[in-house]
């Protein structure tokens, strides 16, 4: 299972902290997705997600294609960053402001979006993607109890 788990979702595992190291390379001149847009009086997905993530997640993803010869990396990349979007909107639909952890949704976009874009061309496997999304979960909460304090 772990290895079914890497083959599908490496990309997706070192896509996440990547946008960490953009973040503290580039904290100037992050140009985010929505462009400051607002939605409902809330923004539409906020600062944390940006050009240069939607970038990072396709470099990773094609760098991917040539280290593999497969699509998977590619997809599962873009698929991470799609799961990180879509919970931005959700944690500004129910109040979160940037930044502020919101448990579960924090530990498993990344992982399902990626899960959901690779059953485009893999077919879903519910006991690997259970595997990989508890390995998300703990390894998530361990970074973030070494980074967060560094970002702080």
């Amino acid at each position: 299972m772990l290895q079914e788990a890497i083959r599908l979702y490496w990309a997706a595992f070192l896509y996440n902290p990547g946008i960490y190291l953009v973040w503290l390379w580039n904290r100037k001149t992050v140009i985010p997705l929505d462009l400051g847009a607002n939605f409902s009086g809330k923004r539409l997905i906020g600062d944390s997600r940006s050009f240069d993530g939607l970038l990072l997640s396709i470099a990773f993803g094609i760098t991917g294609v040539f280290i593999t010869s497969s699509y998977i990396p590619f997809f599962a990349s873009v698929g991470a960053n799609f799961g990180t979007v879509v919970s931005s909107f959700v944690k500004r639909r129910l109040g979160f402001t940037r930044g502020r952890h919101a448990w579960l949704i924090d530990e498993f976009d990344f992982i399902a979006g990626a899960a959901l874009f690779v059953s485009f061309i893999e077919p879903f496997n519910p006991g690997v993607f259970v595997f990989a999304a508890a390995c998300a979960f703990i390894l998530h909460n361990a970074a973030n109890l070494w980074v967060r304090p560094k970002l702080d």
